[in-house]
């Protein structure tokens, strides 16, 4: 595997599935990161280098050969930054994980306090799986701010077209770590190294690109086992025709679980969409589950699992990724 590092020289924009017409609309929102377009300026830098690559990346199809493991937020110093899971809550300037009871043959966690959207690294999150609280992380400053500007509509003649004056909210970050599995495509390897920059999201913006030797510790599977399993969603699910159960029920096959009980605690979907290049017309909307959501499972056997896995559609752009822990507030064994 390698870990591609993107260091905007400004501000990126990645829209998200609401439609932005002149005259009817004049606010453009970025959403946090959109793997499909992060997915799709890899996949074009590597087709513009060679045009022999069309078949590696996909051309025409939704995804490509090799498969993006995920794309995340960095701190300066390159560090993966994931979003606080949405179990917790902050109390005392603390973040604490809620784990759920049963009752009436049903799983619940009771509003015992209220939920922070903030990022946290992969170690913080393996304290919260395990039931400890960790410092309240902030959301804002040195690793993500919001950035809204104006702008108007020139015409042919390069002056300003009266009603089409327009804002954008741009986010300012640190960087974003892409980490890729080259699989039948090794020869992608070598470009990327060679690569400078590399043009992402909306706007024309442009990142510099450099790959990096140090793959993160969470790419690297183990076995966890437990009767009551916790999932964590790193990055956004796409979601089936099935929607949340049928998130379940891929967790289900892929181990071979017998579920008792099950919890889901996620926000609102998100919505992305997107332009087919090659078709000339926009592509289907698709509904996510944020990251940051948890699926808590109680099963009737005691059952071993992955701690990294992938589920829902489109998961080589670097949707889908979810880790796996224990769903009690004990320590393992």
């Amino acid at each position: 595997m390698i870990k591609l590092l993107l260091k905007p020289y400004d501000v990126l924009l990645f829209r998200d599935g609401k439609p932005f017409i002149a005259r009817e609309n004049h606010l453009a929102k970025s959403i946090l990161l959109s793997h499909q377009a992060i997915a799709g300026a890899i996949r074009s830098l590597l087709y513009l280098h060679n045009k022999s690559f069309a078949d590696c990346i996909g051309l025409g199809k939704d995804e490509p050969k090799f498969e993006i493991v995920g794309s995340f937020i960095t701190n300066k110093n390159g560090e993966e930054l994931f979003m606080l899971p949405m179990n917790t809550i902050i109390e005392e300037g603390r973040a604490v994980p809620l784990f759920p009871k049963e009752y009436n043959g049903r799983l619940f966690i009771p509003p015992l306090g209220k939920y922070e959207r903030a990022f946290v690294n992969y170690d913080s999150l393996l304290k919260l799986f395990n039931g400890k609280s960790i410092e309240v992380p902030k959301e804002g400053g040195e690793i993500l701010e919001r950035e809204r500007r104006i702008g108007i509509k020139l015409a042919n003649t390069r002056t300003t077209e009266s009603g089409y004056l327009y804002s954008v909210e741009f986010l300012r970050i640190e960087g974003i770590s892409v980490i890729i599995n080259p699989k039948e495509c090794e020869e992608i390897v070598d470009v990327l190294k060679e690569a400078k920059y590399i043009k992402l999201g909306g706007e024309s913006r442009f990142a510099k690109i450099k790959v990096m030797e140090n793959i993160p510790n969470f790419v690297r599977e183990e076995e966890i086992s437990s009767k009551k399993l916790l999932f964590y969603v790193a990055t956004p699910i796409v979601l089936n025709s099935r929607g949340f159960d049928g998130i379940r029920d891929e967790i289900q096959r892929k181990f071979n679980l017998s579920i008792l009980h099950h919890l889901f605690i996620t926000g609102r979907p998100q919505v992305i969409s997107g332009w087919d290049m090659r078709k000339n017309k926009p592509k289907g909307t698709k509904f996510l589950i944020p990251a940051g959501s948890v699926i808590f499972l109680e099963l009737e056997d005691k059952a071993s699992i992955k701690n990294r896995i992938k589920v829902g559609k489109l998961v080589r752009l670097g949707h889908g990724l979810i880790f796996g822990g224990f769903g009690n507030d004990e320590s393992p064994g």
